[in-house]
């Protein structure tokens, strides 16, 4: 019933629950909403999205975060910043130069609080992704040689990441 209630700041609040509850139901109204925009439903969709969005939502951070201005960005890159802490290299390096070029389009006070906040985002996302890995890799069986040079190569390729956001 909240997704329905006139006011934005009651459908996000629902939509943000949402996630915890049934995180596909949630990645289906924030699909809907995405063009919305009330600040609410933006911030709704792209904590949905940081929480359970796959990479295909990256797109969605990208065009939000070249559009918004003022505070929507902080939000943003707010979100951005768990969203890319949960992706591969590829999308942590297109997304470090996003946040980047970002931070430095705006003259305001927290650009560059905002976007360092994000890529500390990234680093600890994406360190939890690498001790989950190694847990991974400890269990393996020895026989399974395939999956564990797939592991060593995925804890490589966030490293680089870490260490391109540290850059």
């Amino acid at each position: 019933q909240a997704l329905n209630d006139s006011s934005y700041s009651v459908q996000g609040a629902a939509l943000s629950a949402m996630f915890d509850i049934n995180e596909e139901r949630a990645l289906e109204v924030a699909e809907k909403w995405e063009k919305e925009k009330s600040s609410s439903i933006r911030n709704a969709v792209a904590e949905t999205y940081a929480s359970v969005g796959g990479s295909e939502k990256q797109e969605y951070f990208e065009k939000k975060i070249s559009s918004t201005d003022g505070w929507g960005l902080y939000n943003m890159l707010f979100y951005y910043g768990n969203f890319l802490g949960r992706m591969d290299k590829e999308a942590t390096l297109t997304g470090l130069t996003t946040m980047m070029d970002a931070a430095e389009r705006t003259d305001a006070w927290w650009s560059d609080y905002a976007a360092t906040g994000g890529m500390n985002r990234i680093i600890s996302g994406q360190e939890v992704q690498i001790s989950k890995l190694e847990a991974e890799l400890k269990e393996l069986d020895k026989v399974n040689l395939t999956r564990e040079e797939e592991i060593k190569a995925e804890i490589e390729d966030l490293n680089f990441s870490i260490d391109k956001v540290k850059e």
